[in-house]
């Protein structure tokens, strides 16, 4: 109860204190620990590369073969397990929607076989089981892989972590530790103290390799990160039980039994963060306010000089995001042009098929209009959700870009405001927010024109029907494909367009808040300098607090 009072007169205090010195760069920090001190549950997250076990382990934690697993990337969403009296499973839609399908239905929900790229807009899948029983009040969480093909999988992932209190990092033992591993452990670290690393795949290994192994990732985390997390050798076929067994044993209980100190440490670390960076922020201010008027304006314009080539570094990104846009039509229609020859073949069979079942002219007219339609937009929708990641390509390259611009430049701000007043600025990850394209809007011409409608009611099909037919299968039917084709090419590039355009709006929105920031703290003169340093006091308290509490 402490902590949790301790908590949030902290976040009270950097939420006064952000506001008062304009310091908007902390919001989204500040946002995550607002969240996590409402949490009551213990979140212990599985993290990890696609195929590196998660979904086997948590399986095996469970009892049963409740989450889908393969050899390609199977899980797109966020998905949560927990004891429950009954078994049972909670959807939650993007939109705020719940339902309750059976248990066997969950594939349909979480994978990307059935639901590709989220077109069902999933916000999470929770599982009751009541195997659980032993993990009361911790809610096992398994992520989406990382770094696969599909990369909204990666996107998934990775905006979840902030949330994570106890996070085990599976690692296949091929390769046994990439620099991918170690830096995903690095951001880890930022939201929570509690890392462990659970070595998957260990049965893939003889008794001689499994030792080399085992000590050259313990030997790399301890050269790489302080402090060290554990490592779990880990496997769930049978005959490696014992393994399973020091997981729960020497990891899951334990925090089980200790579960209000973890969740007491985890809140502390996040807090943490947050009050220095809060602290950063007005130690950057105090000196500029006990600086001179002349030392002042010298040590602004070595921290600022940044801002004169402002306007030509956001051309910089401007130019990125036209690069991207400049080539994404074509490659767009490439993909799309291959698909009309499969797509007129298989419409073809289906007209054969319904042709002889319309009697009429008067009939077979809106019949012919409703099914190319609809088998025409089922069609197409199916080639957008395929080819999303594909289509999408140049925004995620675009965001790649920006990001490490954007990175780039705050890392030349933070070594200015050393080199001026002993300040580094924080480098915390930078996110894109990616907008998602619509859905495609097909458009079924008329089948004649209007004289030959008024004439159907009167004009037999006996006399007309092979006419007709001709028409609609040599004509008509591959007329709209390539129509609807060209439309899909056009709105997914306007999409592309959009959501290289929000980018863009993005990272300059990001400059300017931390050039706003930068020069809200630096203006600050000698006449608030007690106050800054009163504020300072505070949140030194603040975290003295929070160590002792």
């Amino acid at each position: 109860m402490q902590i949790e009072t301790q908590t949030d007169s902290s976040i009270a205090l950097v939420e006064d204190l952000s506001a008062r010195y304009a310091i908007h760069s902390i919001r989204p920090l500040l946002g995550a620990c607002r969240a996590a001190a409402r949490r009551k549950e213990f979140q212990v997250a599985v993290i990890g590369r696609f195929k590196a076990g998660k979904s086997s382990f948590l399986n095996r934690l469970m009892g049963v073969d409740l989450l889908p697993v393969g050899v390609t990337p199977v899980t797109s969403v966020i998905t949560r397990i927990r004891f429950g009296s009954a078994p049972r499973m909670v959807v939650r839609f993007l939109d705020g929607r719940t339902m309750e399908p059976g248990l066997e239905h969950l594939p349909a929900y979480v994978t990307e076989s059935q639901n590709p790229e989220n077109v069902k807009e999933v916000e999470s899948a929770t599982v009751e089981s009541g195997n659980l029983s032993r993990f009361p009040s911790i809610c096992f969480v398994d992520t989406p892989g990382l770094d696969s093909v599909f990369a909204h999988n990666t996107e998934t992932a990775r905006a979840w972590m902030p949330n994570v209190d106890l996070a085990l990092i599976a690692v296949g033992v091929d390769p046994p530790l990439s620099h991918h591993d170690v830096a995903l452990l690095k951001t880890l670290y930022e939201f929570t103290p509690r890392v462990a690393v659970l070595l998957t795949k260990f049965d893939l290994l003889d008794r001689h390799d499994s030792g080399q192994v085992l000590s050259f990732v313990r030997d790399q985390l301890l050269r790489q990160l302080d402090p060290a997390p554990p490592v779990f050798p880990y496997s769930s076929r049978v005959g490696f039980e014992s393994l399973h067994a020091a997981v729960e044993s020497e990891l899951l209980i334990p925090a089980v039994r200790r579960l209000e100190e973890e969740r007491a440490l985890v809140l502390s670390h996040k807090t943490s963060t947050l009050l220095n960076e809060c602290e950063d922020s007005l130690r950057l201010a105090l000196g500029a306010a006990e600086a001179t008027d002349s030392e002042r304006s010298g040590l602004n314009q070595l921290v600022l000089g940044e801002k004169d080539s402002l306007a030509e570094f956001k051309t910089q990104l401007r130019l990125i995001t036209l690069h991207a846009a400049g080539g994404s039509r074509q490659h767009i229609a490439a993909v799309l042009e291959a698909c009309q020859s499969p797509i007129e073949a298989a419409l073809a069979d289906e007209l054969r098929a319904r042709y002889p079942q319309w009697k009429s002219l008067a009939m077979m007219i809106p019949a012919f209009q409703e099914w190319l339609e609809h088998s025409l937009h089922q069609r197409l929708a199916q080639i957008s959700a395929a080819n999303r990641s594909v289509f999408l390509r140049p925004v995620d390259q675009a965001s790649s870009q920006l990001v490490r611009s954007l990175q780039d430049f705050r890392n030349r701000l933070s070594e200015r405001t050393f080199k001026a007043y002993g300040v580094r600025l924080r480098t915390t990850g930078i996110e894109m927010q990616i907008t998602d394209p619509r859905t495609p809007d097909i458009n079924i011409g008329k089948v004649f024109d209007r004289n030959w409608e008024l004439l159907s009611m009167i004009i037999p099909m006996s006399l007309v029907g092979g006419l007709v037919y001709r028409h609609l299968a040599n004509r008509k039917m591959p007329y709209e494909v390539y129509k609807n084709l060209s439309r899909l090419a056009t709105q997914w590039e306007e999409s592309v367009n959009v959501a290289l355009r929000d980018l863009l709006a993005q990272a300059n929105h990001r400059l300017d808040e931390w050039m706003t920031t930068l020069d809200g703290l630096l203006s600050r003169t000698s006449g608030e300098s007690s106050q800054i340093q009163e504020d300072l006091a505070k949140l030194s308290a603040a975290q003295a607090a929070m160590r002792q509490g």
